[in-house]
């Protein structure tokens, strides 16, 4: 992950925690609670304990038509319209 995307996930005036290194990638993806949610696709449910447990430990596989959050304006995902606000996100219009 390029150091912009890291200022970009971060809340503006505030700092992840814990914090992403910008030169070591060990701490991302779903091992990050800041990634694991961006990236958990979007019919999951990142706040799911066992959804967590499962992505980070590979149990959890996510097939390819699955789409992340950070895809999705607002990180919202419609089931019942799943093309509403894709690729609307703010991390995709920068």
């Amino acid at each position: 992950m390029k150091g912009p995307v890291v200022d970009w996930i971060t809340p503006q005036g505030e700092s992840l925690k814990p914090p992403l290194n910008r030169r070591h990638k060990v701490d991302r993806g779903y091992g990050h609670e800041a990634t694991g949610k961006l990236l958990c696709p979007a019919h999951l449910h990142w706040e799911d304990e066992v959804t967590r447990i499962g992505l980070r430990s590979g149990k959890l596989i996510v097939p390819g038509h699955s789409w992340p959050m950070f895809l999705f304006e607002n990180s919202l995902y419609y089931p019942n319209d799943p093309w509403k606000g894709l690729l609307q996100s703010v991390l995709m219009v920068k």
